[in-house]
């Protein structure tokens, strides 16, 4: 079975869309085909790509959650490459999704995932489901611990799930994890990140935790 693996961060590398979509090209990997694309920032794709993805008998989208959504460049090229299937009409492609959010639900990436689900209606394709975890900064700092175990023991599940679903093409109903890992935990550290990233603007540290009162004139 030919299995395309789309990456829709807007990062050039590293990003942990492609970290998880990695994870899932290798345990995916035996006994199919795996064509990997990675969409361009400028979210135009080539008539190649569109080529490859219309050979496929399914395609995984893993992609962060922006405001809610997907990524703006991934709009685009889902944009181009729904006119490519509605002009060769494949409904026998399999659409998956996997997204990652920096809020610590999973279930942020709700909204996006109905998003493309019109988009495969749209497309003329099949939807095969959406799932999503939450705490998607925490992946690349526990990249090391394999799936399954420790922080990322949900994540390891779910993935499990969702390679079984792809290897039967089998469409399920979505779901959404948090990691595992205290919520307060993972709080603290986000704080801890950006007051470091912070901290050399300014020598006084306290500032950055002082409110500004804003008085709106009305004319």
């Amino acid at each position: 079975m030919k299995i395309g693996i789309v990456i829709g961060s807007p990062k050039v590398k590293d990003s942990n869309s492609e970290g998880i979509g990695d994870i899932l090209a290798m345990r995916l990997s035996k006994g199919n085909e795996i064509h990997k694309v990675v969409i361009p920032t400028s979210g135009k794709g080539t008539a190649q790509e569109y080529g490859v993805l219309g050979k496929c008998q399914v395609i995984v989208f893993l992609f962060p959650i922006y405001c809610d959504a997907i990524p703006a460049h991934m709009l685009s090229y889902l944009t181009e490459l729904e006119t490519f299937f509605k002009q060769n009409s494949r409904n026998d492609i399999m659409v998956y999704a996997f997204t990652n959010c920096g809020f610590y639900r999973g279930e942020c990436g709700k909204i996006a995932i109905e998003m493309l689900k019109v988009w495969t209606e749209k497309a003329g394709l099949t939807w095969g489901q959406g799932v999503g975890t939450g705490a998607g900064e925490m992946l690349r700092f526990v990249k090391g611990i394999p799936y399954g175990h420790g922080p990322n023991y949900n994540i390891g599940k779910l993935t499990d799930q969702l390679v079984a679903n792809i290897t039967n093409r089998k469409s399920d109903t979505e779901k959404f994890i948090v990691p595992t890992f205290p919520k307060i935990l993972y709080e603290l550290a986000a704080n801890m990140v950006w007051i470091s990233r912070c901290s050399h603007k300014t020598k006084n540290i306290g500032k950055l935790f002082k409110t500004t009162s804003v008085e709106q004139k009305i004319d």
